[in-house]
């Protein structure tokens, strides 16, 4: 009701006054109340559900003013009822692919499990909807996913992107969180509370992806900058101890996909290992300090732009969408 509202309110200010008397507007203000008092009828509660019996006495109320005649009115009633049990199997083959679509969509993401939550929104919200999910992670925090679909040219919905927002464990601690584009996938939440923390992390398209934490949208999210980075590439120099065993090789290039620093042994220092995709290179650390081993130099490699395969210095990706560089 707010947007019709609100859309009358335009249209008044770009015509003249009496355009909302006028029996054109009237017309179309009742096809926009006949619309919502079909549209919410499922898991209505008591407020909502008087309502819409307000709703129906405006539509009414409306009808009568357009049509003062009962046969008038009984003539257009039973226009309107023919027509919709003709169009009627039609709308419900299409609702039945929709709703095939839809599950097929949160299949894909492994989202299955909010398929009866997503259709009842769907029914409810033509231009989209969101879900929302609560994930545990360490030290008592939570991430909030907020999965966002919208309704494509082919009327069905497509997750868009989701937002990811770190939720302190302590009252008064900062919330921190990001916006991801579909493309990259849904992340482990390992992976994710990793990524808000500082680290990159590999996405499940492969790409990597790190914060940028001096630049932030318009919601307060940190931006995406998104490397072309090969992982066994910028390990392959590298004559740690831990290298010579295939097992354990396989597992720290794991762990660093998932975010996590690694402990590796280099002619007998113990030092701990994380990509660097600006640099595209590994970055060595003793505690909280950067060094760099005397004896193991960095290969210095080149960064090629996700988006025109010029060399450059990174490639940025706000919420999902590639940017010149």
């Amino acid at each position: 009701m707010k947007e019709i509202q609100a859309r009358h309110k335009r249209l008044a200010g770009l015509f003249s006054p009496g355009i909302v008397n006028s029996r054109a507007f009237k017309l179309e203000q009742l096809k926009e109340l006949e619309s919502l008092a079909v549209r919410y009828n499922k898991g209505l509660n008591s407020d909502e559900r008087f309502y819409k019996r307000l709703l129906r006495a405006e539509k009414r109320q409306l009808e009568r003013t357009l049509y003062p005649s009962v046969l008038l009115r009984l003539a257009r009633n039973l226009t309107r009822l023919g027509v919709a049990l003709i169009i009627a199997p039609y709308r419900a083959g299409k609702k039945i692919g929709n709703n095939i679509a839809l599950r097929q969509e949160l299949n894909k993401y492994g989202l299955s499990s909010f398929h009866k939550q997503a259709l009842h929104k769907a029914e409810q919200f033509s231009p989209g909807f969101s879900i929302t999910d609560l994930k545990m992670v360490s030290s008592g925090a939570q991430l909030q996913m907020d999965y966002n679909f919208s309704r494509d040219t082919a009327d069905t919905f497509s997750l868009k992107d989701y937002s990811v927002n770190l939720l302190p464990a302590s009252v008064g601690d900062a919330v921190t969180g990001v916006r991801l584009d579909s493309s990259y996938g849904i992340l482990e939440e390992e992976k994710l509370f990793n990524l808000i923390k500082g680290s990159a992390v590999k996405t499940e398209v492969g790409t990597w992806i790190s914060l940028d934490r001096n630049d932030k949208d318009k919601d307060g999210n940190y931006q995406v900058k998104a490397y072309n980075f090969n992982l066994e590439d910028a390990l392959r120099d590298i004559k740690a101890k831990e290298f010579n065993n295939p097992v354990l090789k396989a597992a720290i290039l794991g762990s660093l996909e998932m975010g996590q620093k690694q402990s590796v042994t280099i002619k007998g220092k113990r030092f701990e290992i994380v990509p660097d995709l600006k640099a595209q290179s590994i970055a060595y650390y003793q505690g909280n300090k950067k060094v760099q081993p005397a004896d193991n130099p960095t290969p210095v490699t080149k960064v090629v732009s996700l988006k025109t395969n010029e060399i450059s210095n990174e490639a940025r990706v706000s919420n999902g969408i590639k940017k010149g560089i």
